[in-house]
């Protein structure tokens, strides 16, 4: 159904914007639900601290092998500024989850279309996240001895955890994988992705930063970080095959996110306006002067550029669609521009005769 020009988009009414709180209500009941679950399953994969220190020493040793730099030693360098152990512990503790909080607020306010997917990646990867968490307990490296190793939130504060180890709902043996980093990375793909200018590059820094920052506070180790990414990016590919999932290949600008579908993309004169309605069949016609004036009111453009002789063979039929056939019918460049489409052409005013009959 065609909204007339004048018309305009949809008014916000009271009734729509109780609807969409509404609609926002359910998505926070049930992400809160969902983290609810999660932290509840992290929760009751505690209590195996043994097996959980024995894992930290093999992967500690693992990392070794594989060459990767010292967590203990890049802690040492970076606490010859103490600004930059206060800075990383703030940065551990206040940013993750307001981070994720607001990304996914962004991405269901302003790219409405983009959200499924972007649920499913959460949801996915703390599930994954949950069952490592049940088949691989690991003592963070704060909690290793023997490796000078020291507990930055502990000395410096803040502090994430308000218990000790095995005390309360907070699981202290589940760092691997950290989702700090899986889910920064989430946050820079999908700000990269749906975003528009060139300054949204620079949040591929966040989960740089964020990498640095759980080693130097020794909550995780490089692998933590690694794999941590992997789930996300897993979880990125996994949802890229899904149709329920499928965001417009990034593409959600103006046309194709959460506004879009009500704005000027889709509503006002892309569809009404000069393009459908009004004007755009009569007076200016379908381009300006291409079908103004004479050309395309009245009888012409009813009876005589559609019927003419494309009715009977030469007009829009047989060989009609192409350049010579289209002067005869009115319809190429030249005709467009007055000659072709007013009296002055012959065989018009015998047209214009034969459809008054």
């Amino acid at each position: 159904m065609r909204r007339s020009a004048d018309s305009g988009a949809m008014p916000w009414t009271g009734r729509r914007l109780l609807a969409l709180l509404a609609s926002a209500g359910l998505q926070v009941a049930l992400m809160a639900t969902l983290l609810g679950l999660y932290g509840y399953g992290r929760h009751l994969a505690d209590g195996r601290p043994d097996e959980a220190f024995g894992n930290a020493r093999r992967l500690w040793d693992l990392e070794r092998t594989l060459g990767l730099p010292d967590e203990s030693s890049f802690q040492r360098w970076a606490l010859g500024w103490d600004r930059w152990v206060r800075i990383a512990n703030e940065y551990y503790v206040r940013v993750h989850f307001p981070a994720s909080v607001l990304f996914m607020a962004w991405v269901w306010f302003l790219r409405r279309r983009a959200w499924p997917r972007v649920r499913a990646i959460v949801v996915g990867s703390a599930a994954v996240a949950l069952l490592v968490h049940f088949l691989y307990p690991l003592a963070p490296p704060r909690m290793l001895s023997g490796h000078g190793l020291v507990d930055l939130m502990t000395v410096y504060g803040p502090s994430a955890y308000a218990n000790e180890p095995g005390q309360g709902m907070s699981n202290q043996f589940a760092a691997m994988p950290s989702l700090h980093v899986g889910w920064a990375l989430m946050v820079a793909w999908g700000v990269v992705r749906y975003g528009r200018g060139r300054w949204r590059h620079l949040i591929v820094l966040h989960p740089v930063v964020t990498l640095l920052v759980v080693v130097l506070t020794a909550n995780h180790y490089w692998l933590d970080g690694a794999v941590g990414a992997a789930i996300v990016l897993g979880c990125v590919a996994a949802t890229a095959h899904l149709p329920a999932h499928r965001d417009g290949e990034g593409r959600d600008g103006a046309g194709h996110d959460g506004a879009g579908h009500d704005g000027a993309a889709h509503d006002g004169a892309a569809h009404d306006g000069a393009g459908r309605d009004g004007a755009a069949l009569d007076g200016a016609g379908h381009d300006g002067a291409g079908h103004d004036g004479a050309a395309c009111d009245g009888a012409v453009h009813d009876r005589a550029v559609h019927d003419r002789a494309g009715r009977d063979g030469t007009g829009h039929g047989g060989t009609g669609r192409d350049g010579d056939d289209r002067d005869g019918a009115g319809r190429d460049g030249g005709d467009r521009d007055g000659a072709g489409c007013d009296g002055g052409r012959p065989g018009m005013s015998a047209r214009r005769d034969s459809v008054g009959e």
